[in-house]
């Protein structure tokens, strides 16, 4: 299978030869004429707007000769590599051009396609081998830089200069004032892991790519840094391309791991202009606290600046809340309205430390559930715990109040339909989007449905179903675990794994065993 389609550039001053080669299959090859010129001049022109892997070049031509040109495209651009078109006549010349760099040569008179097809291959091996070597390289590169920047914030490299002199030397050179730009996942642990490897290999192919004028560095499990100098990008440019950088990382990781149960979040955090090196620790640690606010605010993916301050429970009048809620716990209806309104407000306008608010939700919600009714709710202290927002927490919550009521009004036509087609198709990718498609409605309004008439997310809904699904097949059928999984439309064995254990509270293979 062909790993990369190469570009290849004819450059000869005998129009008949570049009609010729303009003949020649080169698709199949797994090639693509980008262009053909006259001489080294116009070569070297194209060259400056769009480099290709490989130019085919004559070696006795007017204006720039088939050597110059050899010699100068090795020296602006080293990884193209250069087959020449010679007559019998030229053989002096092409031990000069093979001395210089050029990859081989082919006998115009006497060319044929195997001859061509010969000399592609071997430069493919060759653009392919120096691939390997430096995506190896910059795989260094990045985890050295990313051990420097770790020792630097846990203090353990206290001269500011070291860090400076040690990123120079690892390519990375910070010329002030420069903004910090953070990169950051939210959501669900289990699935931040597998999006950060998504997301890590993305990052690293658009820069391999020279689409992305970043350099990413992994701080830890889908936290990146990244140094931008203030004086080659504006504010608002920079706030524009990390709207589009979110925009397609979303899209390709939701091509690639639409079995995920719950959206992780993308935001990218930019900081105030930093002046000198003793600026960067503070400013790095102060983006790391926009993490907690963005419990309460997910909306906005690019922000700017400082995080608002985050307070504990203890500084806040808590008793007026749980006086509120005990008012409401014994009636199913006014107890809804006030999860979705008053507590979310209430919360959001105190701004506590989130670990509190869900250990504050936990100690009410075991005082308000019999045990047998606790039980009944698979997953719940857990789902508490790894909710990414207020309002997904509240989304939980609500699910709990409705199961224990045990009585739900019917949905209306268009989640029946939806949840039809989530039961039908089970085993096939299923997104928001998809099933947002399939009933004529737009993804976010299909989701606003699933809150208000469900009374949990889509996914959680879609999860919940899978789960189901997966413990009726591991208790009736000889089914394996990995044909469960794909089964259920998780074809990662991994990650099916990791969720039915959340989910049951034991691993697949100890649940088949009963």
């Amino acid at each position: 299978m062909i790993s990369k389609i190469l570009s290849v550039l004819v450059v000869d001053d005998e129009l008949p030869i570049r009609e010729e080669l303009k003949l020649f299959d080169w698709e199949s090859r797994g090639t693509v004429l980008v262009g053909d010129v006259s001489n080294g001049v116009k070569a070297l022109s194209f060259c400056e707007e769009y480099t290709p892997d490989i130019v085919i070049t004559d070696i006795t031509m007017p204006l720039m000769d088939g050597i110059t040109l050899t010699r100068e495209l090795k020296l602006r651009y080293p990884q193209v590599q250069i087959i020449l078109l010679t007559c019998h006549s030229d053989f002096n010349y092409v031990r000069e051009a093979l001395h210089l760099g050029a990859l081989d040569y082919l006998v115009k008179v006497t060319l044929e396609d195997n001859e061509l097809d010969a000399a592609l291959s071997k430069a493919r091996m060759i653009i392919e081998k120096e691939k390997i070597y430096k995506d190896r390289f910059h795989d260094e590169q990045r985890w050295k830089q990313s051990q420097l920047i770790r020792q630097y914030l846990n203090n353990e490299l206290l001269d500011e200069k070291a860090l400076i002199l040690e990123l120079e030397l690892l390519g990375l050179c910070l010329e002030f004032p420069i903004r910090i730009i953070r990169l950051q996942l939210s959501g669900d642990k289990n699935n931040r892991l597998f999006v950060n490897r998504e997301i890590q290999g993305l990052l690293y192919k658009l820069q391999g790519s020279l689409k992305s004028p970043f350099t990413w560095i992994p701080i830890g499990v889908g936290e990146y840094l990244c140094f931008s100098p203030t004086n080659i990008i504006e504010l608002e440019t920079l706030i524009h391309q990390m709207k589009y950088l979110i925009n397609f990382l979303n899209k390709e990781v939701e091509k690639s791991l639409s079995y995920l149960t719950n959206e992780v979040g993308i935001y990218v955090i930019i900081s105030e202009p930093i002046d000198s090196v003793n600026s960067i620790t503070s400013e790095i640690l102060e983006m790391a606290s926009w993490k907690k606010q963005k419990f309460y605010n997910n909306k906005e993916k690019v922000i700017v600046g400082k995080a608002p301050y985050i307070s504990n429970i203890k500084d806040q009048n808590i008793c007026e809340i749980e006086t509120e809620l005990r008012k409401v716990q014994r009636e199913k209806d006014k107890l809804l309205i006030f999860f979705r309104k008053d507590f979310i407000e209430w919360f959001t306008k105190k701004m506590i430390e989130p670990l509190e608010v869900k250990e504050f939700i936990l100690r009410w919600v075991i005082e308000w559930l019999s045990n047998d009714e606790f039980e009944s709710i698979p997953g719940l202290t857990q789902r508490i715990l790894d909710s990414s927002t207020l309002s997904e927490m509240v989304l939980v919550i609500i699910h709990a109040i409705e199961t224990k009521s045990g009585v739900k009004k019917p949905y209306r036509t268009e989640i029946q339909q939806a949840t039809k087609l989530i039961h039908e198709r089970i085993s096939e990718p299923i997104t928001l989007a998809v099933i947002a498609d399939e009933v004529s409605m737009s993804p976010n309004y299909i989701s606003r449905l699933f809150r208000e008439e469900v009374g949990t997310t889509f996914n959680d809904y879609l999860t919940q179903v899978r789960m189901e699904q997966a413990i009726f097949l591991l208790k009736n059928t000889n089914m394996k675990v990995y044909e469960v999984a794909e089964n259920v439309g998780i074809p990662s064995y991994r990650y099916f794994s990791t969720l039915f254990r959340k989910w049951t509270g034991k691993t697949p293979t100890e649940y088949k065993k009963g």
